[in-house]
């Protein structure tokens, strides 16, 4: 049951755990740990009995995280490379094509839980607060098992079954088809529900063990008292932990990173995620490319490289095109009727840069 690494003897953890492992189908390993819901303090306090170690995880990135994962499964996201790699060193089997496939299907609905999550402060200004908490759980429900991509897809496929559907499947139909349509369309959204709450209910019991109210100290060794879990993945938390960010409120203020477009619960005043972050010199380069003064360099070093074209023609162009961004700028020009009057914008400028460069 414990690491080789670890020296500490047995505490109360290790037998909740013990407990919670008598009581479940869930066998104490390497993987296993112990999930408290630290309430007063807004976060997931999780212990490992195989290293004797703990790691807290504040509300809400858990759900983050859960978010990154199906979206980074894209070929085209920034972070596909670095989700196979995490694949790779802890041995989980992926199948790239239906991983591909599946990520594809769930990008929109993935989507839509971002913006209602980066919403809820607009969401729970609506006076009428009970209805709209009501709303939000509903929103909870559908999305409590979006960890389960495969099963989830089923459950939207199932959910979004339509008359409209059917008949353009049929072609030409008569009365009797839409009555089989309609009992089709009915069976489909009843199995969508079951499928739902079965996934839900699996989740709970196979997955982590719920148990009673657990004692544990704060940092100042003051007791509180929350819910434990047994867990094999932070994951196994994220139905419990998207019910903080949609629900209860308890989870911290989400941003979206304009890099690639996660959502994420920053620590600090950082704009970026904590992965793009870490590759700022990327960060750097992709902003100087955007900039509209990189086009102005790359018509500038390719002048430069030209042997058709000597200094004069170089400063022409430098003059010209600097007397446009001051424009851009809004900074005050002596007005050369030589240029053109149109360009008055960042866009305008731009297009005028691209353009040179094409015909160089």
């Amino acid at each position: 049951m414990f690491s080789e690494n670890r020296d500490n003897d047995r505490n109360k953890y290790d037998d909740i755990l013990m407990d919670f492992s008598l009581h479940s189908d869930i066998d104490i390993d390497k993987n296993t740990f112990l999930a408290i819901e630290d309430i007063d303090n807004r976060q997931w306090i999780c212990y490992s009995s195989y290293t004797g170690t703990y790691t807290i995880k504040p509300f809400g990135h858990i759900t983050a995280d859960m978010i990154y994962e199906c979206l980074s499964r894209l070929k085209n996201d920034v972070h596909h490379n670095k989700l196979m790699e995490w694949y790779d060193e802890i041995g989980f089997e992926y199948d790239a094509e239906t991983g591909e496939k599946d990520a594809e299907f769930l990008k929109p609905y993935i989507l839509q839980l971002q913006d209602v999550i980066l919403n809820l402060g607009k969401y729970r200004k609506d006076p009428a607060k009970a209805e709209m908490k009501a709303t939000l759980l509903e929103v909870w429900k559908i999305y409590r098992n979006a960890k389960h991509f495969s099963t989830w897809k089923d459950i939207i496929n199932l959910s979004e079954d339509t008359e409209e559907n059917h008949k353009k499947k049929l072609g030409i139909y008569t009365q009797e088809d839409i009555e089989d349509i309609k009992k089709i369309v009915k069976v489909n959204h009843a199995s969508a529900i079951e499928l739902n709450n079965n996934m839900y209910n699996i989740h709970i019991k196979k997955f982590f063990c719920f148990c009673d109210y657990v004692t544990f100290y704060d940092n100042n060794n003051v007791p509180l008292i929350g819910r434990g879990y047994i867990a094999r993945t932070p994951g196994d938390m994220f139905a419990a932990d998207l019910y903080h960010v949609l629900v209860s409120g308890l989870a911290g203020t989400p941003r979206l990173c304009p890099r690639c477009g996660h959502i994420f619960y920053p620590n600090n005043k950082s704009k970026y995620c904590d992965d793009c972050k870490k590759d700022s010199p990327s960060i750097r380069n992709e902003k100087r490319r955007q900039s509209v003064r990189y086009y102005h360099k790359k018509v500038y070093d390719k002048i430069t490289q030209s042997k058709k074209y000597d200094d004069n023609f170089r400063n022409a162009f430098m003059n010209e095109s600097n007397y446009y961004w001051d424009i851009v700028q809004g900074k005050e020009v002596i007005v050369n009727p030589l240029y053109k009057e149109r360009i008055k914008t960042e866009t305008q400028y731009k297009k005028w840069l691209e353009k040179k460069l094409i015909s160089l």
